[in-house]
């Protein structure tokens, strides 16, 4: 992960997820830990999801269908994606199939 983007993670933390005391749902797209964990700046009363498309460190459920998440409508409070999408033909499908999400979306963009 690009310096700028673990910036970007914390900052977006900071801003909408570090400052409620609530335990709140947190789904990371594309956890698989390469690098830096974004999973680490979670509280620790967070419900914290990991998905990717094979298992490793950091992915709590593997995908079937990397366009079907198995979830429920409006059972997740944020979604956090960082250096994944570009790596999806059609990554909006994801972004289409829940309600009521906050969103950090980060992505290289493809040409």
């Amino acid at each position: 992960m690009h310096k700028t983007a673990e910036n970007n993670a914390k900052r977006f933390f900071d801003n909408y997820i570090n400052n409620i005391n609530e335990s709140s749902k947190i789904l990371e797209i594309g956890s698989y830990i390469g690098g830096f964990n974004i999973r680490s700046l979670s509280p620790k009363t967070a419900n914290y999801i990991g998905v990717d498309l094979g298992p490793g460190p950091g992915v709590d459920i593997v995908l079937e269908d990397q366009y079907i998440l198995p979830f429920e409508d409006n059972s997740i409070d944020y979604v956090i994606s960082s250096s994944c999408f570009e790596h999806s033909e059609f990554f909006w499908l994801n972004l289409c199939t829940q309600t009521g999400w906050i969103i950090l979306f980060k992505c290289t963009f493809k040409w």
